[in-house]
């Protein structure tokens, strides 16, 4: 796992300052929302984004790989965790497979490697379905009752984060229900407490500044018109995904689809696998965080897709998983079928892979459109 990801980092390091050579205006903002404590301080959504790139841009200078390292730190724990997902659901086979068409999505690269704080919202996700892998399997302790509050208090202070907080919440309420009752007297204490900090340093906030309510809240200061916005939902659903993907120089190259025809196939696989296992928890989450994703596309456009982005990949993966799992079940004692199978997938993987590294490293990098977006220097 560490050699995988030291590779997954010099992926994302590599000419990391120079695709492209310039900031865009995003970034700019980003860049300069971050220089200051009492800039953080004043305005704490993606506070730990911030965090972390107050002390890069100290530590290590202002230079443009620097302003966009952060994101690359974001990135790689998007992928620990999705890895560790897949490692949980699926087995080691289908971990390393579907990390990897994962590692090397179009999405993924672009706001992992942009100075922005897109990445966040790809983490959220996958932090949320992660820890409810864990906490419905392990032992029932207070310590998963000390981890829930940690993590739901540091994922408020990411803008309509909320909402996927609240709806996992909801679906894990049994779970969490068990383990408090395990949980010793100094365990909820602690619990509450770190969860009440947190929640009351983003309420003090709030309070403060009521103008950051609406962007907590996933809602932009502008509503945009209710056919507009029920275009928008649909298309990400299905065409900014399959189709045409969504215009946005900063992030994305023209209309090119989000999703390859592989991932397309398999992403289509694996609904089908959930729609016949709907009462499966994975099911009911993918559905829920599918919707919510969906709505904050139509609200906030084409970044809040790194919402929908990670679910597409978990639910492809599985797609690669019950596809797998049926050439194998046909041939369940022939060697020579069995490599065949998994080369076939693989070989798919792989072009799925160099599909997506040529697009964003060649021609996203000169399209000029994109060299017109990028022309800020820190």
């Amino acid at each position: 796992m560490a050699a995988g990801l030291l590779v997954v980092a010099a992926l994302y390091l590599v000419r990391l300052g120079s695709v492209p050579a310039r900031m865009s205006e995003g970034e700019l903002q980003t860049y300069q929302n971050s220089l200051h404590l009492h800039q953080i301080l004043n305005n704490p959504l993606n506070a730990p984004y911030k965090l972390i790139d107050y002390a890069f841009l100290h530590l290590l200078g202002h230079s443009i790989t620097v302003a966009r390292l952060t994101s690359v730190v974001f990135a790689l724990v998007a992928v620990v965790l999705f890895f560790n997902i897949m490692l949980r659901w699926h087995g080691k086979r289908t971990a390393w497979l579907a990390t990897f068409l994962f590692v090397t999505s179009g999405w993924l690269l672009h706001v992992g490697r942009l100075g922005t704080t897109a990445v966040v919202w790809v983490v959220v996700p996958l932090a949320l379905i992660l820890f409810g892998a864990w906490v419905s399997r392990t032992e029932r302790s207070g310590w998963a009752i000390i981890a829930l509050a940690l993590l739901f208090g540091v994922a408020l202070f990411v803008p309509a984060a909320v909402w996927f907080v609240v709806v996992y919440a909801f679906l894990l309420r049994e779970d969490i229900l068990d383990h408090m009752k395990e949980a010793k007297g100094l365990q909820r204490a602690i619990a509450g407490a770190v969860f009440l900090l947190l929640a009351g340093v983003l309420a003090f906030s709030l309070y403060s500044s009521t103008d950051l309510v609406r962007p907590w809240l996933g809602l932009p200061l502008t509503m945009p018109h209710v056919l507009n916005a029920a275009r928008v939902w649909a298309s990400s659903l299905s065409l900014y995904l399959f189709a045409r993907g969504p215009y946005s120089p900063e992030l994305w190259l023209g209309h090119i689809p989000i999703l390859d025809v592989f991932v397309t196939a398999m992403l289509l696989l694996g609904v089908y696998f959930y729609l016949t296992h709907f009462r499966n928890l994975r099911a009911s989450t993918f559905a829920a965080f599918t919707i919510i994703g969906s709505v904050l596309v139509a609200l906030n456009g084409a970044e809040a897709m790194s919402f929908l982005v990670p679910l597409a990949y978990l639910i492809a993966a599985t797609g690669v998983t019950y596809l797998l799992h049926e050439w194998l079940k046909v041939f369940p004692r022939n060697p020579v079928a069995r490599t065949i199978g998994i080369a076939l997938v693989t070989g798919a993987i792989v072009c799925s892979a160099t599909y997506h590294l040529v697009s964003y490293f060649v021609a996203w990098e000169h399209n000029p459109t994109t060299t017109s977006t990028f022309q800020r220097k820190p």
